[in-house]
């Protein structure tokens, strides 16, 4: 009679055969699909598309072979799923114009899954100017290459590229390359910008590169959820709209006429923002940082709230700040030139200024303020005359004022119930007025002036001053010299 152990062991010893012999027979299978392609073996596949290149220079139409010349071509509509679009000069010389499509996909699908590759290019009308690009991917369940692009290419040689043509993308996860990285040709016949009439795209999660050597884009469009978006030239944009969702974007370089931002819990990173007309922020939610602004920028009109964002901008020249709807948003203002202005209006809005030399004006219910002028960083440095005017509910308000006179008796400070403390330059002259919320004259209680201790009454005048530094509160009030 066989022991119990025995018994056990033969068991599991079946058990190790059969499971080698069926990853044995897995294998002898995937083999077999790897060297029969696109036979159905079990219900599976295998398909692989080894990259030959389509190259099209001319399309048949209406009986007649169509040169392909983007400088001649108004519309370009492409429709894909995954594929990758890239728009730029060639490297290689081309007569005017080619269209390259190439396919390196391999996979796993279900036999009921179409691993097809197909695409259609056709002008959609006798006038040869509107073109149609549609490309059917193959599917599957196990990609081990999703490779495939659709190459829109025009000569070096043409100083047009794309400047007559609106291209329009719709994808689900393609990514879209623009332009040429580095110069293609040193000849002085070559031209190795690339310039688009018109781009507009859009997709779930695609990436968008905008490379070094694209000089303009009239009017750009995009709108994506989840996607990448990483220009990298500095070029020119009439109209820029742009939409994203849950998205990180980079901007080098752009100047504008208008532009709309539609952040919703995404990053928006700008280098350099020259905006001419103005660049709007419609902001639900996220990080936007600018670094060096010219121009106007503003946010949400006055029509709807700003979310809760987090909004700097290091250095802002010859601009203009505008957030009338900042409601709880941090906002961070880094140089302000003397001939920019500041406007920031919200409900628990937090607001910082570094280097104020132009105007502000700030008001928040909750929130509370940070304001540090400018002053003289250098000998050679022409004093600033910065006006700010600051209100807020409940909210504290700093103030470190640098200069040594108050121009047009324009510093105004206001907070119902926070506290207000003010670092002031010791040789600055001004009369110090300060009110209650009812428009009283305070005495000197819970106020604090440095080097007077209780001995001062308001107004208080110093440096023989004339111009007025206006303070309304009924909290607590500290005033410091900078030493």
């Amino acid at each position: 009679m066989a022991k119990k152990g025995n018994v056990k062991k033969g068991f599991a010893n079946y058990l190790l055969i059969l499971f080698i012999a069926i990853i044995a027979a897995f294998f002898i299978i995937v083999t077999i699909m790897l060297f029969t392609p696109f036979k159905s073996i079990l219900g599976f596949k295998y398909f692989v598309y080894y990259g030959d290149a389509k190259q099209i220079s001319s399309i048949k139409s209406a009986g007649q072979d169509i040169g392909i010349n983007f400088s001649n071509i108004e519309n370009v509509d492409i429709e894909c799923g995954f594929s990758n679009v890239i728009i730029k000069r060639a490297g290689s010389k081309i007569d005017s114009g080619k269209i390259v499509i190439e396919n390196k996909c391999s996979g796993f699908a279900r036999e009921d899954q179409d691993t097809d590759f197909k695409y259609d290019i056709n002008f959609t009308d006798n006038t040869f100017k509107n073109l149609k690009i549609k490309v059917t991917e193959p599917e599957g369940f196990l990609f081990f290459k999703k490779d495939i692009t659709i190459s829109l290419l025009t000569t070096i040689y043409q100083k047009d590229s794309f400047n007559n043509t609106k291209i329009n993308i719709n994808s689900t996860k393609g990514n879209v390359f623009v332009g040429n990285n580095e110069v293609l040709n040193q000849s002085p016949e070559a031209f190795n910008d690339t310039s688009i009439k018109s781009l507009d795209v859009k997709n779930t999660d695609g990436d968008i590169f905008i490379f070094e050597k694209t000089s303009k884009i009239s009017d750009l469009m995009i709108k994506t959820n989840k996607g990448y978006i990483d220009a990298r030239a500095n070029f020119e944009i009439n109209n820029l709209k742009l939409n994203a969702l849950k998205s990180k974007i980079n901007f080098n370089g752009l100047t504008l006429d208008d532009a709309k931002f539609n952040i919703n819990n995404s990053d928006l990173n700008i280098n350099n923002l020259n905006a001419k007309n103005q660049a709007e922020l419609d902001v639900k939610s996220g990080y936007i940082t600018v670094n060096n602004l010219e121009g106007t920028i503003t946010s949400n009109s006055m029509i709807s709230d700003m979310g809760k964002a987090t909004i700097t901008i290091n250095n802002v020249k010859n601009g203009n700040v505008v957030f009338p709807n900042a409601n709880d948003s941090v906002i961070k203002l880094g140089s302000v030139d003397e001939n920019s202005q500041v406007y920031l209006r919200g409900k628990d809005c937090d607001a910082k200024i570094n280097k104020l030399a132009g105007v502000a004006f700030i008001e928040t219910t909750g929130g509370n303020v940070a304001i540090t002028t400018k002053g003289k960083e250098k000998e050679t440095d022409i004093e600033a005359s910065p006006r700010l005017e600051v209100k807020t509910g409940s909210g504290n308000i700093n103030l470190k004022y640098k200069e040594k006179n108050i121009k047009n008796n324009y510093v105004n400070l206001k907070t119902n119930s926070g506290s207000i403390n003010v670092d002031l330059s010791q040789e600055l002259a001004f009369v110090l007025n300060v009110f209650n919320t009812k428009n009283e004259v305070r005495d000197n209680k819970n106020i604090s002036i440095e080097g007077y201790g209780n001995e001062f009454v308001i107004p208080l005048v110093r440096n023989g001053g004339t111009n007025n530094l206006n303070i309304t509160s009924d909290g607590k009030i500290a005033v410091n010299f900078i030493k």
